[in-house]
């Protein structure tokens, strides 16, 4: 089984890409939750990965969260798309034994060629990587053709645009705007579809969307996680962003 690092900031899209994860927790034999900023703060990040770890209902075994606080990191909080705790104020932390550790901690032993999924900003991840060998990178960021979402870039791309641009030397698949913004990925009619603490997310997440256009809601890092837990309904193509990069790109089938 594969050894899964997830680099997360913690808003909205984060929790419930992360709730998808761990609904298939039997794929993976250790999880790293490395909290970074962009969506929030670097500690906000991480007692948010606290409060959503200790209120699913799933194997916890083998899961650590790991605190970048020390690392100098951008972020930028956007409440009317993630709450005002960055995770659609809906959880309260419950009692959890899920241990947490440093980021100087953690790159002192490093899972052996983990699968690493990166949901925020990309300057820790890129750090990550010049520390080990990924046996596959998984990237949500940046964008092709479709229209920007945070001064003229994506969000992710935008707080760190230098490290987005090392990452994706590496061998990498990307699930971009134009992605994440295919007509299947579209859950504005979907609220109530999905039960448990996912369904939660979701709602809240559509909710928001509605009050500001009530036409979409794309949860951009729960198409990441699709992804990389059911790889076969996607294809990957070769783009130039507009900034040069080039990108494996994934396309829903």
């Amino acid at each position: 089984m594969r050894r899964l690092i997830i680099l997360s900031d913690y808003g909205l899209d984060d929790a419930v890409a992360t709730a998808h994860v761990f609904e298939r927790r039997e794929q993976f034999s250790t999880i790293d939750i490395v909290t970074v900023a962009g969506n929030v703060s670097a500690d906000t990040s991480r007692r948010n990965a606290e409060k959503l770890l200790s209120n699913l209902d799933a194997d916890l075994s083998h899961v650590r969260i790991v605190d970048t606080a020390a690392v100098p990191q951008h972020f930028s909080q956007l409440p009317s798309i993630h709450g005002n705790d960055g995770m659609g104020d809906l959880l309260s932390l419950r009692p959890h034994a899920i241990p947490v550790i440093s980021y100087a901690e953690f790159v002192e032993d490093l899972p052996t060629r983990p699968t690493v999924l990166s949901l925020g900003p990309l300057t820790v991840t890129v750090d990550l990587l010049a520390r080990l060998q990924p046996e596959e990178l998984i990237i949500m960021a940046g964008l092709v053709a479709e229209t920007p979402n945070f001064n003229g870039y994506e969000f992710n791309h935008f707080l760190d645009r230098p490290a987005f641009a090392q990452a994706v030397l590496y061998p990498h698949v990307v699930a971009t705007l134009d992605t994440c913004r295919a007509p299947r990925f579209n859950m504005i009619d979907r609220k109530g579809q999905a039960g448990g603490l996912i369904g939660r997310l979701i709602d809240r997440a559509i909710a928001l969307a509605a009050a500001r256009h009530p036409d979409n809601c794309y949860i951009y890092d729960y198409v990441a996680a699709q992804y990389l837990t059911d790889p076969h309904g996607f294809t990957v193509d070769y783009a130039v962003d507009p900034w040069g990069n080039r990108l494996h790109q994934l396309q829903g089938k």
